[in-house]
């Protein structure tokens, strides 16, 4: 379990690193659930969402209108 925790710590640092260049001011959610991972399943499925989810960032709505309103 120690290494799943240095994956995640090491995603999150390389994407704060990545927000603090952009032109977006962030922080990150405050309050959050934790969550037993029981199974390999599980696990693959939520290393899956980490890796991929910065991705999906470029499909939401609300940062396309972000972007479109910091380009005004």
């Amino acid at each position: 379990m120690g290494y799943l925790k240095l994956y995640v710590d090491s995603k999150r640092f390389r994407q704060n690193i990545l927000i603090k260049k952009s032109k977006y001011k962030f922080t990150w959610q405050k309050s959050f659930y934790d969550h037993i991972i029981r199974n390999d399943n599980e696990l693959n499925r939520i290393s899956d969402y980490i890796e991929k989810n910065p991705q999906l960032w470029k499909q939401d709505e609300y940062l396309i209108e972000l972007e479109k309103m910091a380009d005004q």
